[in-house]
């Protein structure tokens, strides 16, 4: 699939083994103020992970506060040009209060009440309920709709085992028919990579067991997801040094471990924790899964003085940080603070370290497993009224969670049509079979694009000319699907053949040349 397209961002609507108190939210009739909000005012249960959503009118970009005192003075989000933001790594048990700021050319045009809501209890279990979190929805000719979202327990932990019969679709609140051939799959049939840090404690207190450590951090690198897991080694004491940059190479890893020696007599943990997480950028697309965690490994706290705890939660924000503590040296109240977006394991034993990296690994393979792509054919077409955008709800069916979260958002069938499957070139929604033959002058170029619809494998194209020295083909960079074919002095008739190998299609075009 080509890496660019217009990213539509969505309203995510997540109810998950929730239960309400009265909306207490007072009631504007000015819709440009912010409004409406998701969870509504005064939730309680709510999960470790979910989205805030609301509605404006007027603004052009939004600001959120999001913090445990009221008023909420913690800016999360500047400049949203959507209306919703997804906050992850919450803690049990706690009210967190919020708002939104909406502007337009720079200046605030409204802001919205205080809004709150409170977590699920502590002695609550993933069990409870599924949350789902939508990143994207996005269309693809001729009448296709793709699908981004994530699946979630209560407490953030990724489920990895639903399929797409565990999921009603609805557009415009109508059930979809087994006409849609609706395609439910996984990180291993995607453009998907998993960037880990994993960063190292090396400070002098760890002289004695370094050896143990090693072997640690060794059982994590060796049991990473193949071809789609990237790790980074960074050891920090005085300073944090990246010792191995990202690979998938077992060999380069553990050599970099290995080279871990004893550093200086003090932990610079919130200076290398902002530069590691600054390693990466989470990607969250229908094309393009590329996303990170940080497993910061320390025997200590923060003695060098370099850098704030608030500094470094402010770089973490929603990346996931999984904190593992060994002794009791550590500050657990510090560690599971860092750790809040994915987990705070305190290790008491030194020989239980490498339980505590394989469990960590096996965490980061849920989450890994928990992003599903959905994909279906829509039956909606271009409406002769222009009423061409759709609400799209995908729902668990009842025996999968009782509550039937869902999400919901919208896409615009304005360019859908009707095509058969296939293979074809220079495809409109007038001729949407394409092109078997086309017509070009002497020393002359014509572009060609090939596209295959309605298949099962993402497409990959290979273009060949039967008659180089009539017609050569001309490739566009970083790109597969479309190619230009230059003409020379020869008159008559040849062909250019393209072949989607993926899904096993071939298409002749036949080239005329003319006077």
């Amino acid at each position: 699939m080509t890496q660019n397209k217009i990213i539509v961002y969505l309203l995510i609507l997540v109810l998950s083994a929730c239960t309400f108190k009265e909306d207490s939210n007072p009631v504007t009739s000015d819709p440009t103020v912010p409004n409406s909000p998701t969870p509504s005012n005064g939730s309680i249960n709510q999960p470790l992970a979910l989205t805030l959503g609301w509605k404006a009118e007027g603004a052009e970009e939004y600001d959120v506060y999001f913090d445990t005192q009221n008023p909420p003075t913690r800016l999360v989000a500047s400049n949203l040009l959507k209306t919703n933001h997804s906050v992850v790594g919450l803690n049990y048990n706690t009210t967190y209060f919020w708002k939104v700021v909406a502007k337009s050319g720079g200046s605030v045009v409204s802001q919205s009440p205080v809004w709150s809501f409170s977590t699920i209890p502590s002695n609550s279990t993933g069990e409870d309920g599924v949350s789902l979190i939508l990143y994207e929805i996005s269309t693809e000719l001729p009448s296709v709709v793709n699908v981004l979202f994530q699946a979630t327990d209560a407490n953030g932990i990724g489920i990895d085992n639903l399929t797409a019969n565990d999921f009603i679709l609805y557009e415009n609140g109508m059930p979809l028919t087994s006409e849609s051939n609706v395609v439910l799959r996984k990180r291993d049939q995607n453009d998907f990579t998993i960037k880990t840090v994993l960063l190292i404690d090396n400070s002098t207190s760890l002289s004695g067991y370094i050896n143990e450590l090693k072997a640690a951090a060794s059982s994590f690198v060796n049991n990473i997801i193949p071809v789609q897991q990237e790790v980074a080694i960074v050891k920090f004491s005085e300073d944090p040094e990246v010792i191995q940059d990202f690979t998938n190479d077992k060999s380069l890893l553990n050599a970099a471990i290995n080279s871990i020696g004893i550093g200086f007599p003090t932990t610079n943990l919130y200076g290398s924790t902002i530069e590691a997480v600054g390693m990466w950028e989470d990607i969250l697309t229908s094309e393009q899964v590329s996303n990170g965690a940080l497993v910061i490994f320390t025997d200590g706290t923060e003695t060098s003085n370099k850098r704030t705890f608030t500094e470094a939660l402010t770089a973490i924000g929603n990346k996931k940080v999984y904190t593992v503590g060994l002794g009791n040296e550590i500050d657990p109240q510090v560690l599971q603070a860092l750790g809040r977006t994915g987990g705070f394991y305190s290790v008491a034993d030194v020989n239980d370290l490498t339980s505590a990296f394989i469990e960590v690994g096996n965490q980061l393979y849920k989450y890994a497993n928990s992003f599903y792509w959905l994909r279906y054919t829509s039956p909606k077409r271009k409406s002769s009224t222009g009423n061409n955008t759709h609400t799209l709800r995908i729902q668990l069916r009842e025996n999968i969670d009782p509550d039937k979260p869902y999400i919901e958002g919208t896409f615009s069938s304005a360019n859908f049509f009707s095509a058969s499957p296939g293979l074809f070139v220079n495809s409109s929604a007038n001729t949407p079979e394409g092109v078997t033959r086309v017509t070009m002058a002497r020393n002359s170029s014509l572009l060609l694009e090939a596209v295959s619809y309605l298949q099962p494998n993402d497409p990959k194209y290979e273009w060949v000319s039967l008659n180089p020295t009539m017609v050569t083909v001309e490739p566009i960079e970083n790109v597969d699907n479309r190619v230009y074919i230059k003409s020379y002095n020869s008159l008559g008739s040849t062909k250019v053949v393209v072949r989607d190998s993926n899904n096993n299609l071939t298409r002749e075009v036949t080239v005329e040349i003319i006077p």
